[in-house]
């Protein structure tokens, strides 16, 4: 093999392996910015079950839960690729400077002493450019398979990942929609509800229910249930009072009390009392 074209493949194997390192740091570098996507999905997904939750009464409930299964599997094959992408892979390196040098020394114990030192040398110096090409050509092939696997695996994390945020935005617009055309819609702990109604209006909300109002002839309790009423007031024949215009009659007086009896000295006779003179 020529001086020339050894030096010329020395130099093309040489300028491959450098860049096959270039292109796994550069994979590497890009990572936290689709770990980020991949946790801002994290966080989003919570968010839009809580707002679809609610809504499986409403006319699109089939079509939100559909939109965010979607999103949901898009993200998880997202996640997928993204193993893919930083699982541990076999590379290849040239050989150490130690490890040439013990192959070189090799090398000349087995081809000294044939022929003269020239040409035992110029033999030496063949093999060694060989071997150093041919580890180059072998660990270039090697690395540039596993960057290839890396890169394509890379993209389709953000394809899916894309495709997730995009499901997702159309899930939530489908949401709002969704509350904004129906007819009646209250909120509740879990979420939107719809309710359709039905008979007379509602008198007012309370505590999130709705309350209509009772009839006329409800509005007393019948005798017996918990209440008791008293007899109407009868009305007089003049007018439409409950009561008469005439004084009512004054009360019998009360008989005078019994006389207290005396003791039975009070009736001696108080003949035997001295008298006063005069």
């Amino acid at each position: 093999m020529g001086t020339k074209t050894d030096e010329y493949l020395a130099s093309l194997l040489s300028d491959s392996f450098k860049r096959e390192v270039d292109a796994d740091e550069a994979v590497w570098r890009s990572l936290p910015f689709f770990g980020a996507m991949l946790g801002l999905a994290i966080a989003l997904l919570p968010q839009i079950y809580r707002s679809a939750a609610g809504t499986v009464e409403l006319p699109w409930g089939a079509l939100i839960y559909t939109l965010l299964a979607a999103s949901i599997i898009s993200f998880a094959i997202s996640a997928w690729w993204f193993w893919v992408v930083i699982r541990p892979r076999e590379y290849r390196y040239p050989p150490s400077d130690r490890a040439i040098l013990d192959y070189t020394e090799a090398l000349r114990a087995f081809h000294k002493g044939a022929g003269s030192a020239d040409e035992w040398d110029e033999t030496v110096r063949n093999e060694l450019r060989t071997f150093i090409l041919d580890e180059f050509a072998q660990t270039t092939t090697n690395n540039r398979r596993n960057n290839n696997a890396k890169l394509r695996a890379r993209s389709q994390v953000l394809l899916f990942a894309m495709a997730g945020f995009l499901v997702a935005f159309v899930c939530e617009a489908t949401i709002l929609a969704s509350q904004a055309f129906s007819p009646v819609t209250e909120k509740t702990d879990g979420g939107w509800s719809g309710r359709k109604q039905a008979g007379c209006a509602t008198a007012g909300q309370e505590g999130g229910r709705s309350q209509s109002p009772l009839p006329a002839s409800a509005a007393r309790a019948p005798m017996g249930l918990g209440r008791r009423e008293l007899p109407a007031a009868p009305e007089a024949k003049g007018g439409s009072k409950g009561m008469s215009d005439s004084p009512l009659p004054s009360p019998p007086p009360s008989p005078p009390p019994p006389e207290r009896p005396a003791p039975e000295w009070l009736k001696k006779d108080n003949s035997d009392q001295p008298r006063e003179h005069r």
